[in-house]
């Protein structure tokens, strides 16, 4: 298993994890724009023989927010979300973010006990956010 930043030969994959995991996926131009800029946007993908799944983060100045974690289906549950998340939160600390946050559906229980394992706390509730569903603002503040 590795984890490793995405190229765009790997565009096709995060799409299909993305359209089976998610109510909005994120579109081909988008994420083509995301890996070609790497400036403020970073995808990591979790490769085992395959793309299995995907973090994509955003960094600017000392905060950071986690915008999509996405594990295939067949595979959850296999401690990939903790590798992923863990990467992602350890790329944040080697650029000095003191802020991580993210949006979670409130149905989404098994998202919400990883965010909470790894000291992410609920701020607000966010309503209407996923559509017909209200969404939960998390942060984790980094301890340095």
């Amino acid at each position: 298993m590795e984890i490793r930043k995405a190229s765009f030969k790997d565009i096709e994959a995060i799409l299909m994890l993305s359209k089976a995991a998610l109510t909005s996926s994120v579109s081909e131009n988008w994420l083509q724009d995301v890996i070609r800029a790497d400036e403020t946007y970073y995808v990591f993908v979790l490769v085992e023989k395959k793309v299995v799944g995907y973090l994509i983060v955003w960094l600017s100045l000392k905060k950071g927010a986690i915008i999509d974690l996405v594990i295939a289906e067949e595979k959850r549950k296999g401690g990939y979300g903790k590798k992923l998340l863990a990467h992602g939160i350890n790329f944040f600390y080697s650029n000095d973010v003191e802020e991580i946050s993210l949006e979670v559906k409130v149905s989404n229980q098994i998202a919400l006990k990883l965010y909470n394992q790894f000291g992410f706390k609920i701020i607000k509730t966010l309503p209407h956010y996923y559509q017909q569903e209200d969404g939960f603002l998390m942060v984790r503040r980094m301890n340095k």
